[in-house]
């Protein structure tokens, strides 16, 4: 269980991290980030996550550098970004990581000056064999300025 929380928030990470990567046209200010895990084939419920982040005009301009260190921080510098490109307001991205819990993970976010929406497919081995998969959904939305 104490992976599986750890394997979510890793997740969020690499997700907010796209985003951030993409994030010329983002508003600065307050926003409401929801994600929703899902593990296909697998008779448990979704997990729902509700968090608010601050991106200030400075962590906006340097998302490129925060973005590197928000994703590598969960996976102990043991993740590559292999592929990352944007098309207009749409972004999509693989990810490997190494270590005891290898992975892989493919992603697409579109977003707008105060909304984004997204999706992070995750692949690793599972502990009692075979492969697990999760899916990610998630949005995000500015909700005003920072407090």
């Amino acid at each position: 269980m104490r992976y599986q929380k750890k394997l979510l928030m890793g997740m969020a990470l690499l997700a907010v991290s796209a985003v951030a990567q993409a994030a010329p046209v983002m508003r600065p200010g307050e926003w409401k980030i929801t994600t929703r895990t899902t593990i296909p084939g697998v008779a448990i419920p979704a997990r729902s996550m509700t968090q608010t982040i601050c991106y200030t005009p400075k962590a906006l301009a340097n998302l490129r550098n925060w973005a590197s260190r928000a994703s590598g921080a969960h996976h102990a510098s043991a993740c590559k970004r292999v592929a990352f490109h944007v098309s207009g307001n749409t972004a999509t991205w693989t990810t490997r990581c190494g270590g005891p819990h290898p992975e892989v993970s493919t992603g697409r976010v579109s977003y707008q000056a105060n909304t984004y929406q997204g999706t992070l497919k995750m692949g690793m081995p599972n502990p009692q064999g075979g492969q697990m998969n999760l899916v990610e959904h998630f949005t995000g939305r500015r909700i005003g300025p920072c407090r």
